[in-house]
């Protein structure tokens, strides 16, 4: 992840970018067991398609006789893959049947976010292409995560709603304030996996969130934190996730931008708060 963040050309990034999956894998394959197995597999699989658009992107590149179109959707596939965005976003929340704490570094700051982090760092124009399937990873990320009954899958919707959330956050035209919300969503989106790592470590290792023994039954402090994790994630004021999102909704509004783009960022934002709300309530 060092080697991705301080790298100056886009083959040091790429080199970055295969170790980050390759240490992820086997991280997904710690318990060894079938479903550990097929999820790494999937994720491996998945992020591969990104790998070799990226060494397409090298292709495209040395002919310079090549358009920028196609360097730009190129791009965008590479980004997509590893950020789990509509149509492959189907690893995600295989990615779960990993430890706990490797939930936390894989949901909040190595695989999701090298795919933002790779548009923020080489993408100067944002395409519609991008607010559209930002928009659809919202809706699916949202609406999955509200129907959902198991605890680790709840949180694991939730990260695919906020990336969908950032790159449809790429339409308002500032860079900076799509990184302040990605750097603000890591470090709560980490403590929430791991106060249900400790949920469920006193639930006799139950992920089912109509268990009878669930988050308040943990330790007091675990579910302090927790529920301040959720209020951040919701983007209650006076938090984190808070001031990010509402720096998002006074660019997006103060832009130029659709209505259509308006309504889905606002429709994200009451999904957060309602499957925040079930967490809090299951």
């Amino acid at each position: 992840m060092t080697i991705l963040l301080i790298s100056g050309s886009l083959l040091s990034f790429f080199i970055g970018w295969d170790l980050l999956g390759f240490t992820s894998l086997f991280l997904i394959f710690w318990y060894r067991s079938r479903a550990a197995l097929s999820s790494g597999l999937l994720t491996a699989l998945r992020n591969r398609v990104g790998d070799v658009a990226l060494l397409c992107l090298f292709g495209l590149r040395a002919d310079f006789g090549s358009s920028f179109v196609g360097f730009v959707y190129i791009l965008l596939l590479v980004s997509f893959t590893k950020s789990a965005q509509f149509p492959f976003r189907a690893w995600l929340p295989a990615a779960i049947s990993a430890p706990t704490p490797v939930s936390a570094l894989v949901h909040s700051s190595t695989l999701v976010t090298a795919g933002v982090f790779l548009l923020l760092r080489h993408l100067s124009t944002f395409p519609t292409l991008l607010t559209y399937t930002g928009i659809t990873t919202i809706f699916l990320g949202g609406y999955t995560a509200l129907l959902s009954c198991d605890l680790k899958k709840i949180v694991a919707f939730s990260t695919l709603s906020q990336l969908g959330l950032l790159m449809l956050s790429f339409c308002c035209g500032s860079k900076s304030a799509v990184l302040l919300h990605l750097l603000c969503h890591g470090p709560f989106k980490a403590l929430l996996f791991l106060c249900v790592g400790t949920s469920m470590h006193s639930s006799y290792g139950s992920q089912e969130a109509r268990y009878a023994i669930h988050l308040g039954s943990a330790r007091g402090l675990t579910t302090v934190l927790g529920s301040i994790s959720l209020f951040a994630l919701s983007g209650l004021p006076f938090l984190a996730g808070g001031i990010s999102k509402h720096t998002l909704f006074a660019l997006i509004s103060g832009s130029s931008t659709s209505f259509m783009i308006f309504v889905s960022f606002l429709l994200g934002v009451v999904l957060t708060g309602a499957y925040c709300a079930k967490f809090l309530a299951l």
